[in-house]
């Protein structure tokens, strides 16, 4: 049984549907014995109506992928024309097609143009509401009068209200996957490295020493319970138990007055806790090495490239980060004072020496 998406308000399923017509593991499956007849599932991003004599156009979203559509008479069964002329925008549809035409790719990556099907069978799976604001589903598709681009930030609010149209945003969706690609590349970097993960609590028994005023409390019954601001006493723990590398990702908690650029009630942090051999500098040695690597693979790795070029329509400035390495790959390091003195005699900024860089 397929699960509604929270924004649907009705599904329409035929009786039955034979299993090699379904998508499998994400993959296009052909139905027949012809190589180039395929099932897949797609949002409908929009409609163009049209009587029951000619074609119903419908232009269909996949992943980063615009399909246009067409359902002719006699060439679609009746059941299919009559969904298509009362399909709303962002519904969820399963059809069965061929490819007519392929894409044409502008030079930023985007499809200037879609693929073209003619769709022999379709079917809602999930019928959207009517009503849904324009503004949220611009994609930067064919025809569109405004890239997501420029969309201006007064919307942002409204963006996040309805937080599942906005991810299917192909720019918004990259994002999260690129925020996932930095797991995975932090996770391969600490385990060549020989770190373990060792999980740590979110809810505790405890105030941490020196930061109380900064802890969200919360009853348990008849005792008193903490969300978690760091996981550093357990991941020391873990030190103490001869475990000599440890890491963790995990949600942290911190009872902030305001939301600001530093300052988040709740954010997700990578702690790395491990035995010095020598002197401090190792740490340095290790927070160098992991942001290198993180920043080198996602600019450098073709699977992130590909994200990154996505996220563009929305961010154009996306994947430009640089960090300014020597000759020898590494980053500058200079001290506390000659910092200050950067601000002060380069750039004009008034910094007292006791003041944070921030």
């Amino acid at each position: 049984m397929l699960a509604q998406d929270s924004d649907m308000i009705a599904t329409r399923f035929p009786v039955s549907i034979a299993e090699d017509v379904f998508v499998k593991n994400g993959q296009l499956i052909p139905t027949h014995t012809q190589l180039d007849n395929t099932t897949f599932d797609a949002r409908v991003h929009n409609v163009h109506a049209a009587t029951s004599n000619t074609a119903t156009t419908i232009l269909l979203r996949k992943n980063d992928q615009f399909i246009t559509a067409l359902l002719e008479p006699g060439s679609a069964d009746v059941r299919s024309l009559e969904f298509a002329r009362n399909l709303t925008i962002e519904s969820l549809v399963r059809v069965l097609a061929w490819t007519t035409a392929g894409p044409q790719c502008a030079n930023d990556g985007s499809n200037s143009e879609a693929v073209t099907i003619r769709i022999c069978r379709l079917v809602v799976l999930s019928e959207a509401k009517a009503d849904i604001p324009r503004s949220l589903v611009l994609h930067g598709a064919p025809g569109e009068e405004s890239s997501p681009s420029e969309i201006p930030t007064a919307i942002l609010n409204e963006r996040l209200d309805n937080r599942l149209l906005d991810v299917r945003v192909a720019a918004t969706g990259a994002i999260f996957k690129v925020s996932s690609g930095v797991h995975e590349l932090a996770v391969e970097y600490l385990a060549a490295l020989g770190f373990s993960f060792v999980p740590t609590p979110t809810l505790i028994n405890y105030e941490f020493p020196g930061e109380e005023h900064l802890q969200f409390s919360l009853p348990y019954f008849d005792k008193s319970a903490w969300l978690t601001q760091t996981g550093e006493i357990h991941l020391g723990m873990a030190l103490a138990a001869d475990l000599d590398r440890v890491y963790d990702f995990h949600t942290v908690f911190r009872r902030e007055e305001g939301i600001d650029a530093r300052h988040l009630t709740e954010f997700t942090m990578l702690e790395m806790v491990f035995a010095l051999q020598n002197d401090w500098t190792e740490v340095l040695d290790l927070a160098e090495g992991i942001l290198i690597f993180l920043t080198r693979s996602l600019q450098e790795r073709e699977k992130y490239m590909a994200l990154t070029q996505v996220a563009r329509r929305l961010y154009p400035s996306a994947g430009t980060l640089r960090l300014g390495l020597d000759t020898d790959g590494k980053c500058l390091r200079i001290k506390f004072s000659e910092a200050k003195a950067i601000l002060r005699e380069s750039l004009g900024l008034q910094s007292n020496d006791k003041d944070d860089l921030t």
